[in-house]
């Protein structure tokens, strides 16, 4: 086996030839580096001669040669921001892939052979012109993370649901309708991004993410949430800002670990009594809705921090409110006095007496 010294370290020489023809595409050199970044650009790693790590970030790489398929020992290849609208055939010999990196390209299919990358744990397809997946990715068992943004899926394929070992999907800026029933079968989901789609429904089998620890649905049309979003036991951080949302099923108050809920941005005009019971909740954003009242239960959130209701409707507050500590804005609502129950409120944040002037300082100023 031949070897060549390629700048100032000793690699394979097969593996030195694939380098040296993407520096003639790009007209750039390469740089030994010691650890892979997302945006490593002309750099590559080695281990024991061996090419392990390539990263071709904003290169402006119009393909890939043919003899790419020669680095057998690549594990990490970044190719974000390049201008890759298809991949050669030799791409399949790179078997040794754990993490793949297309980031903003021009794809508008992605090849099956990708279901033979038995060990790939990352996969970052967002910006793309993707509408549709091969069902081999399907076998990618070890597959950890997948990110599908900024696509043009209208829908999801059923066998998204057989990825078991995922634990990060990103699916925003995509026109999608709705999600597949099997979203409910990815049991090890931590996280879960579909923002800025067209969802108007979601399955009830969200419920059944029980290891889901965040969840992002803004700037959607949801009019509804299903009940079963109260079995998300592990849930931490719940976005469903920018909606259609009139209502919240009462079993949101199952949330026992939530500690961030914005909800800003819909058609509430009430909420659940159940909200009190969100004890870890430390930030709720109820900012621009039509909440004309709100729970005696409010005054349980002993946890929160931040409270954020302008631009509602609310005239009153519950007697319950002086039980909170709360950084509360309030500006844009229908008070015609200042509330007496929030001098207690800013009494227990800061432990002092406040005058009328000092509460609309405190809470009726712009957030």
């Amino acid at each position: 086996m031949a070897f060549k010294n390629f700048r100032g370290v000793k690699i394979q020489e097969i593996g030195a030839t694939v380098l040296i023809t993407i520096e003639d595409i790009v007209g750039k050199q390469f740089h030994v580096v010691e650890e892979m970044k997302p945006r490593t650009s002309m750099g590559f790693k080695v281990e024991d001669t061996h090419i392990v790590g390539l990263g071709l970030y904003e290169c402006d790489l119009p393909y890939l040669p043919e003899n790419i398929g020669n680095l057998s020992y690549l594990k990490e290849f970044g190719l974000s921001f390049n201008k890759l609208s298809e991949l050669p055939s030799s791409f399949s010999k790179l078997r040794s892939l754990k993490s793949i990196s297309f980031y903003n390209n021009e794809l508008c299919v992605f090849p099956d052979f990708i279901g033979n990358f038995a060990n790939v744990k990352t996969l970052l397809l967002s910006k793309n012109n993707l509408s549709r997946l091969p069902k081999s990715i399907s076998n990618l068992k070890s597959l950890n993370h997948l990110s599908l943004s900024g696509n043009q899926f209208s829908a999801l394929p059923e066998f998204l649901g057989s990825l078991s070992c995922l634990e990060h999907l990103g699916i925003s800026e995509n026109p999608l309708l709705l999600l597949p029933d099997t979203i409910g079968n990815l049991t090890n989901l931590k996280s879960l991004s579909a923002n800025f789609c067209k969802l108007q429904t979601l399955p009830d089998s969200i419920g059944n993410l029980k290891s889901l620890e965040w969840l992002s649905l803004e700037g959607n049309t949801l009019i509804k949430i299903p009940s079963t979003i109260g079995n998300l036991d592990s849930l931490e951080w719940l976005a469903l800002s920018s909606n259609n949302l009139k209502s919240l099923p009462d079993s949101i108050g199952n949330l026992k670990s939530l500690k961030e809920f914005h909800v800003d941005n819909n058609n509430f005009e009430s909420l659940p009594n159940s909200i009190g019971s969100l004890k870890s909740l430390r930030v709720l954003d109820l900012k621009n809705n039509e909440l004309t009242s709100l729970p005696e239960s409010i005054g349980k959130l002993k946890s929160l921090e931040y409270f954020n209701l302008v631009n509602n409707k609310l005239a009153s507050l519950p007697n319950s409110f002086g039980q909170l500590s709360a950084d509360v804005k309030l500006l844009g609502n229908q008070f015609k006095d200042v509330p007496e129950v929030l001098k207690q409120v800013f009494k227990n944040k800061t432990g002092k007496e406040a005058s009328d002037f000092t509460i609309k300082t405190a809470y009726f100023s712009h957030p």
